[in-house]
């Protein structure tokens, strides 16, 4: 069972990457739906189907990620675009000029306690 655990545990950096990348997705999905069904409408009818499909699909696949996220305790430290300040043990410093209060370009992976709490950090981000 600690040999499932530790191969597990191996796999948990690319579950929080694809977590990161289905919430990106989600968040052009959810900006993109209503102006691009509207225009295929008017100038590609035949697309309208398909798209929906497609953007149904990465809800979906948005949902799943969050599942198998929850079910390893994963969760992300960080949005993209944010200020924070700075730690070492959540964020790798990017550029030349450290500073206090920098931008997260990448959320750390970390698991989540079963309080809430933020617990080990499974992968640095990354702020410039």
């Amino acid at each position: 069972s600690s040999a499932i655990e530790a191969a597990a545990s191996t796999a948990d950096e690319s579950i929080g990457l694809a977590l990161f990348a289905a919430r990106q997705a989600r968040l052009l999905r959810d900006s993109l739906s209503m102006p691009l069904a509207s225009n295929l409408e008017i100038y590609e009818p035949t697309l309208v189907v398909p798209t929906k499909a497609l953007l149904e699909r990465i809800q979906v696949l948005a949902v799943q990620m969050e599942h198998v996220a929850g079910i390893r305790g994963l969760d992300l430290y960080g949005t993209v675009d944010e200020e924070i300040e700075v730690s070492p043990k959540f964020f790798v410093v990017v550029g030349n000029s450290p500073r206090q209060r920098m931008v997260v370009k990448q959320p750390a992976v970390v698991r989540r306690r079963s309080d809430g709490t933020i617990g080990d950090v499974v992968s640095k981000g990354l702020v410039e």
